[in-house]
């Protein structure tokens, strides 16, 4: 079959628009990471009351029983497959809980037909200009039903959705068994955790994945959801705000130095007054980046001492840590160590050397 026949003016935007689609695609899914300073939240009260409620974007489960999670997973899904406000629902799925028609929670209920363990899985971008160090969260565990099984849900996190990191701050521990029962007006149990994310160094454009694991056992399952999550970025700090804060403590150390003793010649640095194209040549440098020279700095500065450089490196470039030696002084700086025994208003030459000579 031929391809309609469009102006020849429409065919490169047509190309154009059809490869702007291809690559937004796969990105549409991702949540913006808040802003430094600011919090985003999410209650998923816009789930309703339906049973096949779509979740928020960025959202999925996991297929029932899967242990091995992987963000891209074709069995991932992005809809509930029950929902329970009132009564004594005992199918297993992937559950849409509720309070009420405006207050909901995503979560799992298990049985013979739905085998445990479920995650719910988060995938979160960082839009801004900066990189994000850490990231806090606080989030609710809340139980609808309790059941003779005993049940828990774990928390991780990644940086590619597939290699995950145990976070045990953000587990829920055991929610201990008993008779069936049930709570809708409000939960049977509530469990608030806060859960702190340091040292992630999340490049603009880098990912962050969030993993919550139900296991809740299989047939007789207590019903578990998770709600109110508040999430909240800090940056890394600027190259900037680095130097004045190494700036600061080397004048600590400095004043510091200076009251306990009084300065003594050391061995300059031969290198203390040249270009830094010069320490990188001759000493071996000691390679760090910014967090990590911001969190050793003692060792940084102990290196630095013992004449070694240290190179920190960023996205914007290199900056060498150096100690400057001590300046010697002429003047003073023999006292003390030379005697002097004889005259030395008379000659030092014998009266025979004192001739005339041509």
């Amino acid at each position: 079959m031929s391809l309609p026949s469009f102006p020849r003016l429409s065919r490169p935007l047509l190309a154009a628009a059809g490869l702007l689609l291809l690559l937004l695609c796969p990105f549409a899914a991702q949540i913006p990471l808040p802003a430094p300073g600011t919090t985003q939240q999410e209650d998923f009260n816009l789930l309703g009351t339906s049973a096949t409620a779509s979740l928020p974007a960025g959202w999925r489960f996991s297929a029932a029983g899967d242990a091995t999670i992987r963000w891209d997973d074709s069995t991932n899904l992005s809809a509930t497959s029950a929902q329970a406000s009132s009564g004594s629902p005992t199918a297993g799925g992937r559950y849409n809980w509720g309070q009420s028609a405006a207050d909901r929670a995503p979560g799992v209920m298990s049985s013979s037909s739905f085998p445990s363990p479920s995650s719910l899985l988060a995938w979160f971008q960082n839009t801004q200009a900066v990189p994000v160090a850490q990231v806090d969260l606080t989030f609710d565990y809340e139980r609808y039903r309790t059941n003779t099984t005993p049940a828990a849900i774990t928390f991780h996190h990644s940086a590619d959705g597939v290699n995950w990191t145990a976070a045990p701050a953000g587990d829920s521990g055991a929610f201990a068994p008993g008779p069936s029962a049930y709570a809708f007006g409000t939960p049977v149990s509530t469990v608030t955790r806060s859960v702190s994310l340091p040292g992630l160094d999340l490049a603009p454009g880098g990912s962050l994945y969030l993993r919550w694991t139900f296991d809740t056992g299989g047939a007789n399952s207590q019903g578990l959801g998770l709600d109110n999550l508040s999430l909240a970025t800090t940056a890394v700090p600027e190259p900037a705000g680095i130097a004045l804060a190494g700036g600061a403590a080397a004048l600590g150390v400095a004043w510091a130095r200076r009251r306990r003793r009084r300065a003594a010649p050391q061995r300059s640095d031969p290198g203390s007054l040249l270009d830094t194209s010069f320490f990188v040549r001759r000493f071996r440098a000691m390679n760090v980046n910014v967090r990590t020279f911001l969190r050793d700095f003692a060792a940084c500065k102990a290196q630095a001492r013992r004449g070694r450089t240290v190179r920190i490196r960023d996205r914007e470039g290199e900056f060498l840590f150096t100690a400057v030696g001590t300046r010697r002084q002429l003047l003073g700086s023999a006292r003390g160590k030379i005697r002097f025994t004889g005259d030395l208003t008379q000659p030092t030459l014998p009266d025979e050397a004192w001739k005339p000579s041509l």
